[in-house]
């Protein structure tokens, strides 16, 4: 029997600590978003998320080959993905949402589209020949129907529980699947008490 490998001490070089926050927000959100998997309220949206899930994975995947490249130890993309300590992990924290309220996965899936957008559209001018191409075939997925959680025609109770979500969304607590979180303004849950880095720029 082979022997489990333990963990993995990635080097702090700005440019793979930079691609780890990408590439962890985009692979968390994929684990999150995967969760709704036969659960969400209707079969359009259920089968959407998991494309999207599928989307996000794909970029995460991309991105951690590419880390693993610069970093120079040889560690591929399911080392870099799975054998890091849980401190290691750069994603923001809003990610981190678990499956509960199906309002709180819309505008959390929205946010983070409309983020991605923003930031893929940047990279795909980026010096790094790599992650230009990667960024240049992720902004087409990142205002997807499915990406966007279909806010584009919310009804009825729907827009209600959208509405109330956002409203209890910045300070104040948010009732998620048998238990209470507190969202910050920046959208980080305060049940976690490490400082995490900003996404928006190099370490």
């Amino acid at each position: 029997m082979a022997a489990v490998q333990g963990s993995i001490a990635v080097s702090a070089d700005p440019k793979v600590q930079y691609l780890l926050r990408i590439a962890d927000s985009a692979l968390i959100l994929a684990q999150r978003t995967s969760e709704w998997t036969g659960h969400a309220p209707v079969l359009e949206e259920d089968i959407a998320l998991a494309n999207m899930a599928l989307d996000l994975l794909g970029q995460a995947r991309a991105l951690l080959t590419h880390a693993g490249q610069l970093e120079g130890s040889g560690y591929d993309e399911d080392q870099l993905a799975f054998l890091r300590e849980e401190r290691d992990y750069r994603n923001v924290t809003l990610v981190e949402l678990p499956r509960g309220d199906f309002a709180v996965t819309q505008l959390r899936n929205a946010i983070m589209a409309t983020f991605f957008k923003l930031l893929w559209e940047r990279l795909a001018s980026s010096s790094d020949s790599e992650l230009a191409a990667i960024a240049g075939k992720a902004v087409k997925e990142a205002l997807s129907p499915a990406a966007r959680g279909r806010l584009d025609r919310p009804a009825g109770r729907r827009h209600r529980r959208i509405a109330a979500t956002h409203r209890a969304g910045v300070g104040r607590p948010v009732a998620l699947h048998g238990g209470t979180l507190h969202v910050g303004r920046r959208g980080h849950l305060r049940r976690r008490s490490a400082a995490r880095p900003a996404l928006g720029r190099p370490a």
